[in-house]
């Protein structure tokens, strides 16, 4: 079965897009801390399709996660950037295109602008 992974150390809010995930028909996200736990759940499980990842984490962030997913676990799935610390939204735009993700997330979300994102990644609930 086809997964998604929220990586995020702010639980609450992950909860929250989790929650709206699964009222638009998507499958309940599994969760992860930080970029290292999100690495090590990616290495174990080549069966995600979508992750959501916060830009700005203690340990392992955003950057260095997307950079290992790709380069050193070799992940070729839907990447949305999330971050509540970069504004404008045009700077989130900048970062995402210099680090290849599919799309980008404000932080704090309206549902749609979740909508938005999962639109511009290409990706919809009869993907899970």
């Amino acid at each position: 079965m086809k997964k998604i992974l929220i990586v995020d150390d702010d639980r609450p809010l992950a909860e929250i897009l989790d929650r709206f995930l699964i009222t638009l028909g998507y499958p309940k996200a599994t969760f992860a801390h930080d970029g290292g736990e999100g690495l090590l759940f990616l290495k174990e499980n080549p069966e995600v399709v979508l992750v959501l990842t916060d830009l700005e984490m203690p340990n392992v962030n955003g950057v260095q996660f997307i950079e290992q997913s790709r380069l050193k676990v070799g992940y070729r799935g839907k990447i949305i950037l999330m971050s509540g610390t970069i504004a404008p939204d045009d700077d989130l735009v900048e970062c995402a295109q210099t680090h290849n993700v599919d799309a980008v997330l404000s932080k704090p979300f309206l549902p749609h602008k979740v909508l938005d994102a999962l639109t511009i990644a290409g990706v919809n609930p009869n993907m899970f």
